[in-house]
Protein backbone atom coordinates (compact mmCIF):
# COMPACT_ATOMS: atom_id res chain seq x y z
CA UNK A 1 0.00 0.00 0.00
CA UNK A 2 1.57 3.33 -0.85
CA UNK A 3 0.83 6.98 -0.15
CA UNK A 4 1.94 10.42 -2.27
CA UNK A 5 3.56 12.83 -0.04
CA UNK A 6 4.71 16.16 -0.61
CA UNK A 7 6.14 19.26 1.16
CA UNK A 8 3.69 21.78 2.89
CA UNK A 9 3.48 25.09 1.33
CA UNK A 10 2.24 26.62 4.29
CA UNK A 11 4.35 24.91 6.91
CA UNK A 12 8.01 24.31 5.52
CA UNK A 13 9.47 21.54 6.97
CA UNK A 14 6.00 19.22 7.02
CA UNK A 15 4.76 17.02 4.88
CA UNK A 16 1.29 16.69 3.81
CA UNK A 17 -0.63 13.78 1.69
CA UNK A 18 -2.97 13.55 -0.93
CA UNK A 19 -6.25 13.15 -0.29
CA UNK A 20 -9.17 10.77 -1.21
CA UNK A 21 -11.43 12.73 -2.73
CA UNK A 22 -14.53 10.19 -1.87
CA UNK A 23 -13.81 10.83 1.77
CA UNK A 24 -13.22 14.78 1.45
CA UNK A 25 -13.74 16.85 -1.17
CA UNK A 26 -13.07 20.23 1.17
CA UNK A 27 -9.46 20.25 0.24
CA UNK A 28 -6.61 18.45 -1.60
CA UNK A 29 -4.00 18.02 1.04
CA UNK A 30 -4.23 16.75 4.42
CA UNK A 31 -2.16 15.94 7.55
CA UNK A 32 -4.35 13.19 8.72
CA UNK A 33 -3.82 9.64 7.04
CA UNK A 34 -7.03 8.04 7.79
CA UNK A 35 -8.27 10.72 4.76
CA UNK A 36 -5.13 9.85 2.56
CA UNK A 37 -5.61 8.67 -0.86
CA UNK A 38 -3.92 4.59 -0.67
CA UNK A 39 -3.22 3.02 -3.82
CA UNK A 40 -2.50 -0.67 -4.13
CA UNK A 41 -0.19 -0.96 -6.67
CA UNK A 42 2.88 1.04 -7.12
CA UNK A 43 1.80 1.73 -10.72
CA UNK A 44 -0.78 3.42 -9.41
CA UNK A 45 0.76 5.58 -7.13
CA UNK A 46 3.32 6.63 -9.81
CA UNK A 47 0.89 7.30 -12.63
CA UNK A 48 -1.14 9.85 -10.42
CA UNK A 49 2.66 11.24 -9.16
CA UNK A 50 3.39 11.90 -12.48
CA UNK A 51 0.28 14.19 -12.64
CA UNK A 52 1.80 16.28 -9.28
CA UNK A 53 4.46 18.69 -9.94
CA UNK A 54 4.95 21.16 -6.94
CA UNK A 55 6.55 20.83 -3.62
CA UNK A 56 8.67 17.29 -4.17
CA UNK A 57 5.72 15.01 -4.46
CA UNK A 58 7.01 11.49 -3.85
CA UNK A 59 5.90 7.61 -3.14
CA UNK A 60 5.92 6.46 0.39
CA UNK A 61 5.09 3.17 1.96
CA UNK A 62 1.73 3.81 3.95
CA UNK A 63 3.28 2.71 7.14
CA UNK A 64 6.24 5.11 6.45
CA UNK A 65 3.83 7.79 6.14
CA UNK A 66 1.85 7.33 9.06
CA UNK A 67 4.97 7.58 11.06
CA UNK A 68 6.04 10.72 9.24
CA UNK A 69 2.61 12.28 9.65
CA UNK A 70 2.45 11.48 12.91
CA UNK A 71 5.44 13.12 13.99
CA UNK A 72 4.46 16.17 11.82
CA UNK A 73 0.85 15.98 14.53
CA UNK A 74 3.14 15.69 17.39
CA UNK A 75 5.74 18.47 16.17
CA UNK A 76 2.28 20.75 15.73
CA UNK A 77 1.09 20.10 19.15
CA UNK A 78 4.22 20.38 20.53
CA UNK A 79 4.98 23.84 19.24
CA UNK A 80 1.37 24.78 20.35
CA UNK A 81 1.78 23.87 23.71
CA UNK A 82 5.38 25.49 23.83
CA UNK A 83 3.39 28.92 22.34
CA UNK A 84 0.56 28.86 25.00
CA UNK A 85 3.15 28.21 28.15
CA UNK A 86 4.99 31.16 26.48
CA UNK A 87 2.21 33.32 26.17
CA UNK A 88 1.12 32.47 29.80
CA UNK A 89 4.36 33.57 30.80
CA UNK A 90 4.69 36.76 29.12
CA UNK A 91 0.64 37.49 30.63
CA UNK A 92 1.65 36.84 33.82
CA UNK A 93 4.91 38.94 33.63
CA UNK A 94 2.97 41.46 31.87
CA UNK A 95 0.69 41.61 35.24
CA UNK A 96 2.93 41.52 37.55
CA UNK A 97 5.61 43.83 36.94
CA UNK A 98 5.00 46.23 33.96
CA UNK A 99 2.23 47.38 35.52
CA UNK A 100 4.17 47.59 39.18
CA UNK A 101 6.95 49.57 37.46
CA UNK A 102 4.66 51.43 36.22
CA UNK A 103 3.00 53.06 39.42
CA UNK A 104 6.26 53.69 41.13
Amino acid sequence: MYVILCNSQKKPGEKVALVDRNKCKAHWWTERIEIAMVFEKLSAAEFQLKKIRFNKPQIWTKEKAEVRLRQVRLQKENSNALTRALNRKVAEWHDDDWHEGMND
